[in-house]
C-alpha cells in the first residue's frame, strides 16, 4: 500500500469509511456524505472549479429532478412526500466523491482496500451464520435460506453485494499489478461475492448479478486482467448446480418457488393473495401473485394520473384509495419494480425517461460491442458502468424503492468511480 498522505485528510478518511457505513450505520453514511459534499461545494465556490458540472450526468440528473418537481407540485400528497425536494443531494454526493477521488491520488485505492476488507468480513460472517445460525455478533437468520450477516433483520445482503460487485471489478482494472497481495485478496473478494448473494436467498439479487456477469462476459475477452472471469464463471455454474442439487432448501427457494410463483396460480403462496376476478384473467403472474397485485394497482394509479403520476414517493398513500386498491396485499411502501414505480408515481413522463435511459444503455452497448469486435477498440470503464446499469434497470425483476435514501446512494455510487477516472483519463 502507498503511504497515506492526503491533502484533504478529513474528507479522505470519511470516504474510506463509506463502505463500512453502508453496512453498519445509515445515519453515519448520510452524515459522512453531507460533510464531504459541504467541503466539496466550499472548495468549488472558492476555486471556481466547474469541470465536474459539465458531465452528461449533470444534464440527465437535472432533467430527472425537474420531472420529479413537476410531478410533486401536482401531487395530492405534498405534505407526506416533501422530502423529495431534497433528492438533488444525491447528485452532489456523487460529484463530491468524484472530486476527491480526482484530487487525492491514492484515495480511490484506499477506498478499494476498504471495500475488499468489508466484503471479506461479510463473507466470513455469512459462512458462520449459514452453519451456526448466528453471525459474529449474535444476529440470527430467521429463515434458514436467508442469510443476512450484519444487516440483521434486513434481508438485503445479496442486493448490497450485487450492487457493490462492479466496484470490485473497477478495482481489478485500476489497481497496480505490482500489488500482488492486494490482488490476491481482491480475487478472493470477487469469488466470495456470488457466494454471499446465493446464501442470501435473494432471487432478484442473483438475477441482477447473473445479468451483469453475462453482460461483462460479452466484453471481457480483450481485457487481460479479467480473462479469468470466463474460467471463474464456468466453474461457478458447476458448483452452483451441485450446491442446488445437494440443498433441498435452496433448490426450493431458487427453482421450485420461482417457477410456482410465476406459473402456478394455485400455488400455496399465490392462492390467497389475489382476488378471484383478477386471478381468472391470467395464466401466469408478473413474478408472483403479490407482484401481480402491485402491477394491477400501479396501472390503475397510472390510469388516473397518466401524464405526471400521483407524485414521487406517493404509492404508499394512494394505494389505500378504493378506486385503485386491489386488496390488502396490493398496498405497500412502493410497487417493488422501478418501471411500475415510475409509471404510477411520475406517470408517462417518468416512464418514458427511464425507458429512454435503458434504451440508451442498450444502444451504447451495441456500439461498444461493434467497436470491440470489429475495430478492436474499447473503453473498459464504459463497459463496466453500462453493464452495471443494464442489470440494475432490468425491467422484469423485483427492486427496492427508487427514492429510498439508502437505495439511491447504492444506485448512484459506482458513478463516482466512473466519473473520476473518466475525467482523469481525459
Amino acid at each position: 500500500m502507498n503511504k497515506i498522505n492526503f491533502n484533504y485528510k478529513l474528507e479522505s478518511f470519511l470516504i474510506i469509511l463509506i463502505p463500512f457505513f453502508l453496512v453498519f450505520s445509515r445515519f453515519l453514511l448520510e452524515t459522512c456524505l453531507l460533510l464531504v459534499t459541504l467541503s466539496f461545494l466550499s472548495i468549488v465556490i472558492k476555486k471556481k472549479e466547474t469541470k465536474l458540472f459539465e458531465s452528461i450526468f449533470t444534464k440527465l440528473f437535472t432533467l430527472f429532478f425537474l420531472v420529479l418537481l413537476l410531478s410533486y407540485f401536482f401531487s395530492e400528497f405534498k405534505t407526506e412526500t416533501i422530502t423529495i425536494l431534497f433528492y438533488f443531494r444525491f447528485y452532489f454526493y456523487i460529484l463530491a466523491l468524484s472530486f476527491f477521488f480526482i484530487k487525492e491520488k491514492n484515495l480511490t485505492n484506499y477506498f478499494f482496500y476498504s471495500l475488499i476488507f468489508l466484503i471479506l468480513i461479510l463473507f466470513v460472517d455469512s459462512i458462520l451464520q449459514f452453519y451456526s445460525g448466528k453471525n459474529i455478533i449474535g444476529y440470527e437468520n430467521l429463515e434458514k435460506h436467508r442469510i443476512t450477516s450484519f444487516f440483521d433483520d434486513e434481508q438485503i445482503l445479496g442486493s448490497f453485494v450485487s450492487k457493490i460487485f462492479v466496484i470490485l471489478i473497477f478495482a481489478k482494472v485500476l489497481l497496480s499489478e505490482t500489488k500482488k497481495k492486494t490482488h490476491l485478496l481482491l480475487n478472493i473478494a470477487l469469488i466470495a461475492s456470488p457466494i454471499c448473494i446465493i446464501l442470501s436467498g435473494e432471487r432478484s439479487a442473483i438475477l441482477m448479478f447473473f445479468i451483469m456477469l453475462v453482460y461483462f462476459l460479452c466484453f471481457f475477452f480483450r481485457e487481460k486482467k479479467l480473462n479469468y472471469f470466463y474460467y471463474f464463471s464456468f466453474l461457478g455454474v458447476i458448483l452452483l448446480t451441485i450446491f442446488l442439487l445437494s440443498s433441498k432448501t435452496y433448490y426450493d427457494r431458487y427453482i421450485t418457488q420461482t417457477i410456482n410463483s410465476i406459473f402456478n396460480i394455485n400455488y400455496s403462496q399465490n392462492r390467497d393473495l389475489i382476488p378471484n376476478d383478477v386471478k381468472s384473467k391470467y395464466n401466469f403472474y408478473f413474478l408472483s401473485a403479490q407482484h401481480q397485485n402491485y402491477l394491477e394497482t400501479s396501472l390503475k394509479i397510472f390510469d388516473q394520473n397518466k401524464v405526471i403520476g400521483s407524485g414521487p414517493k406517493s404509492y404508499r398513500y394512494i394505494c389505500k384509495d378504493k378506486s385503485v386498491n386491489i386488496n390488502y396485499y396490493s398496498c405497500g411502501s412502493h410497487p417493488h419494480n422501478y418501471y411500475l414505480q415510475f409509471i404510477s408515481e411520475i406517470g408517462l413522463i417518468g416512464f418514458v425517461f427511464i425507458f429512454l435511459i435503458y434504451l440508451y444503455i442498450i444502444l451504447k452497448s451495441i456500439i461498444n460491442f461493434y467497436a470491440l469486435t470489429v475495430k478492436k477498440k474499447y473503453d473498459i470503464f464504459k463497459i463496466l458502468i453500462l453493464g452495471y446499469y443494464f442489470a440494475q434497470l432490468w425491467p422484469v425483476t423485483q427492486t427496492g424503492n427508487f427514492f429510498n435514501n439508502y437505495n439511491s446512494i447504492m444506485f448512484f455510487l459506482p458513478l463516482s468511480i466512473y466519473i473520476s477516472f473518466t475525467l482523469k483519463k481525459n
